[in-house]
């Protein structure tokens, strides 16, 4: 069961990235070093528990990318389509039956696909922990993955944005999409709580796949 924690509100004021990073930076480091993801970071991680974790962020990503009219992100940041071709290049086209959506990997993609029926604002929250990590953390993931599982180019494309922008200019153009959007005292308030859960579904998505060796 995730928990709705009370949303930090020490940094009220700020624009909003600035508070979602403020308010979630104990949890995200609880992330990094927990489960699979903690794996990842270090190198670790095995063929078949990564093929698995990136399996159930499928799911999540199609959640994460139905059309929502909360605030729009463009096609450059769309995780699913990569995704979809790395799992093919790993084990084959029939990667969506023969590999297992988890149940924790059910549960999250439930809620995000709730906040984009109710048009909720709390959906930034989502975009900023899983596109912002990839755009961050992500990319040391992609080092390891290439040094430490000899994944080649065409294994590893969920983790290579449009290289029309720099990762840099990715990471600014999400922060001004997600500061521009006009939010009163108590949505931006649920935007920073949901982020803290939006980490949580993570966590435990993470620990899952690392419990099934």
């Amino acid at each position: 069961m995730i928990k709705h924690p009370a949303a930090c509100l020490e940094y009220e004021g700020k624009p909003l990235t600035d508070q979602l990073k403020a308010a979630t930076r104990h949890i995200h480091l609880e992330a990094e070093q927990s489960g699979v993801i903690a794996s990842l970071l270090s190198g670790s991680i095995d063929r078949t528990s990564y093929v698995r974790y990136l399996r159930n962020l499928a799911e999540v990503y199609r959640a994460l990318e139905q059309p929502a009219s909360v605030v729009s992100l463009g096609s450059a940041l769309h995780r699913y389509p990569s995704i979809a071709r790395d799992l093919t290049a790993l084990v084959g086209s029939h990667w969506k039956t023969t590999l297992p959506v988890l149940p924790a990997a059910g549960q999250y993609c439930d809620r995000i696909i709730s906040l984009v029926q109710n048009n909720s604002k709390p959906l930034l929250a989502h975009y900023y922990v899983r596109y912002l990590g990839d755009l961050y953390g992500g990319q040391i993931i992609r080092r390891r993955l290439q040094n430490n599982l000899g994944l080649d180019v065409c294994q590893l494309t969920w983790l290579e944005f449009d290289q029309a922008l720099s990762l840099q200019q990715h990471r600014q153009a999400l922060r001004e999409v997600m500061n521009g959007c006009e939010l009163s005292s108590l949505q931006t308030r649920e935007v920073v709580e949901e982020a803290l859960v939006a980490f949580r579904y993570n966590i435990e998505l993470s620990k899952e796949v690392a419990t099934l060796g």
